[in-house]
């Protein structure tokens, strides 16, 4: 009955038992090893290298940025680019991989970090020389492709500068242009107003604006215009006024053109550094140079086996006593229901 059952006596019973609990200890353990032979481990190569981030200060949110960058390399270590890089080293180094495809790397390739600091480039394979191998060579290749992948990070900062540099000065001769174009034509308007005979004196007010538009010509435009500054006297006729507003106009031509040239210089400039920007920010592989990778660990990274025959051996027989254990356990239960 199980109201009879007490811990003394069940100890005291398996005390007595003891070649049972040895047996099935034995045979899980037979089992394991057999497993273990059947099902070989596979190996496990491991490096390390350092990634630093130093630009915290330059962004409104340098943590979401800092992570985003962190993804970003993490995605690049296992891409195609560094994989095919990986594997065509591996084929010059060792026949052995000629029929290995790059799909065959990624599922046996894993990166661990949590932030900034150590990350661990782990890799597994079916045999002890190969995982080594392969591991040494990934990890060469990620620290050249990161680097070369750096140096167009910092070409597409330095184009970002200058393309910001040409934006600006491209408002600038834009609002020259705009101002130069809008004195050309209030000059030409008043000019085609006037009567040819240019008989009748100009009022005071028409020759406050002339006044105006001469000083706002003489701030923009680089040249004489001294019969600008010698302005007729008050009263005298319109046509007082016709040689020097010719002149300007003509001088005002000759600079809307000249900044018109600046203007479609800039321009093309402008998107040539665009499409420059475009090949960088490609070749850059979304990196920022403000990544430092170095590698810590490279040559002591030779595989060790992801579980050993012994390893197995002992789970085989710790699963044997739970086993046993269990089957002891259910027997006043399977006593009681008879």
């Amino acid at each position: 009955m199980i109201d009879n059952w007490t811990l003394r006596t069940e100890i005291l019973e398996i005390a007595h038992r003891w070649p049972q609990v040895f047996i099935a200890f034995l045979l899980g353990s037979l089992l394991g090893w057999g497993a273990a032979l059947i099902f070989p481990t596979s190996y496990r190569a491991q490096t390390e290298i350092y990634v630093a981030y130093n630009a915290d200060a330059i962004y409104r949110n340098p943590d979401d940025y800092k992570n985003w960058q962190f993804e970003e390399l993490d995605a690049y270590i296992v891409s195609n680019d560094v994989l095919s890089e990986t594997m065509q080293r591996l084929r010059q180094q060792d026949p052995y991989w000629l029929d290995t495809k790059i799909k065959d790397l990624k599922p046996n390739l894993r990166t661990f970090w949590r932030s900034a600091g150590r990350w661990r480039l782990v890799t597994d394979w079916s045999d002890q020389p190969h995982a080594t191998q392969l591991s040494q060579t990934w990890t060469e290749v990620i620290l050249e492709k990161t680097s070369q992948a750096a140096t167009h990070a910092q070409a597409v900062l330095d184009l970002e500068a200058q393309i910001a540099a040409h934006s600006r000065d491209e408002v600038t001769i834009r609002l020259q242009f705009t101002q130069l174009t809008q004195l050309k034509n209030a000059l030409e308007t008043w000019r085609q107003a006037q009567d040819p005979a240019g008989n009748q004196p100009l009022d005071t007010l028409a020759r406050w604006r002339l006044q105006f538009l001469a000083a706002s010509i003489a701030s923009q435009v680089p040249v004489d215009l001294a019969l600008l500054a010698e302005f007729p006297a008050q009263g005298d006729p319109a046509s007082a006024y016709f040689p020097a507003i010719d002149q300007a106009i003509i001088a005002l031509d000759e600079s809307v053109a000249v900044v018109e040239r600046q203007l479609t210089d800039l321009t093309a400039q402008r998107e040539a550094l665009l499409e420059q920007w475009k090949i960088e920010s490609q070749a850059s592989h979304n990196l920022t140079a403000h990544l430092t990778i170095e590698p810590i660990s490279i040559e002591n990274s030779s595989a060790r086996p992801v579980r050993s025959t012994s390893q197995m051996a002992l789970v085989g027989g710790s699963l044997g006593l739970l086993l046993w254990a269990l089957v002891w356990l259910a027997r006043p239960l399977y006593k009681a229901g008879r």
